[in-house]
């Protein structure tokens, strides 16, 4: 019997551009695009890692709830997991061998916290696998890549859109931001608005500037405003205050010299299901988990 290869159909497609736009908290295929897009072109190794990541889920289709899948729901961590492999360890054996044994790992316990129902773990999966990746290799933790550049508050703001991804390409950011401003206009505007204050808070108050310049400081900010998209009028004291938890959480990793990873917006967006859950029209649907 001839074996059959089947192509991806459209519904896949839209799923794995729908978990590239879930790393940065929303459920948008011209964002997912926009991003892998952006990687492709300018940083090409990283998206084959990504590629890979992604492709180790597909697996577990036959265990997903088909809308969640559809919304991109169970490819981000893995996603996010693949740009840290990379930062990591670069291209090659070692990023490929940390993706093969994690993201079934990731999957596995994504699914035991839907079975528990916890849904609203964000990107905890990866964070722990990171963190575990790490220690178990070399007994550290890496930080995120630092650039030393002189373009910083600007460059660094739009930077802050790559590292979603652990980027510093100011090119890819550049995209990102193009992408979700075409997309999502209010929101998207939004996040840049806020990953620029709290950029020029942090220089101002004298914080390492090459931090800023690399896009450390307001990449968490850029993933939950964006979460929040179209309920930041209706929830704007929930949405600050959430805010400004996540930004303390970056503060506190800063001060004790550990890498974050996105940490801070999961406790952003613990506090702002926390809040919201006390005011009544809570959100319709699925929200990102």
């Amino acid at each position: 019997m001839a074996l059959r290869l089947e192509l991806p159909s459209r519904s896949s497609l839209a799923a794995v551009a729908s978990g590239v736009s879930q790393a940065y908290g929303t459920r948008n295929v011209g964002l997912g695009l926009g991003a892998a897009a952006a990687l492709l072109a300018f940083q090409p190794w990283l998206f084959l890692t990504c590629c890979w990541a992604v492709a180790l889920t597909l697996p577990f289709n036959m265990r997903f709830e088909q809308e969640r899948f559809e919304q991109g729901l169970y490819l981000f961590n893995p996603l996010l997991f693949g740009c840290f492999a990379f930062a990591a360890f670069g291209f090659g054996l070692a990023s490929l061998v940390a993706v093969t044994v994690a993201v079934p790992l990731i999957v596995f316990v994504a699914l035991r916290l839907e079975a528990l129902g916890w849904r609203s773990y964000f990107t905890m999966p990866y964070i722990v696998a990171a963190y575990l990746t790490v220690v178990f290799a070399s007994g550290a933790l890496p930080s995120f890549p630092v650039v030393r550049v002189d373009d910083i508050f600007i460059g660094g703001t739009v930077r802050s859109f790559a590292q979603v991804l652990l980027s510093a390409d100011l090119r890819v950011g550049a995209c990102v931001l193009l992408a979700a401003l075409l997309t999502a206009p209010v929101a998207a505007t939004w996040a840049l608005g806020v990953s620029a204050i709290l950029s020029l808070a942090w220089v101002a108050v004298g914080l390492d500037p090459s931090i800023e310049a690399a896009g450390l400081v307001g990449y968490n900010a850029v993933i939950f405003t964006l979460y929040v998209g179209r309920d930041l009028g209706a929830r704007l004291p929930q949405y600050v205050i959430a805010l400004m938890g996540g930004a303390l959480t970056h503060l506190l990793f800063y001060g004790i010299d550990l890498a974050p990873y996105t940490f801070p917006f999961v406790v952003s967006g613990w506090l702002y299901l926390a809040l919201c859950s006390r005011a009544p029209g809570l959100w319709p649907g699925v929200r990102p988990t």
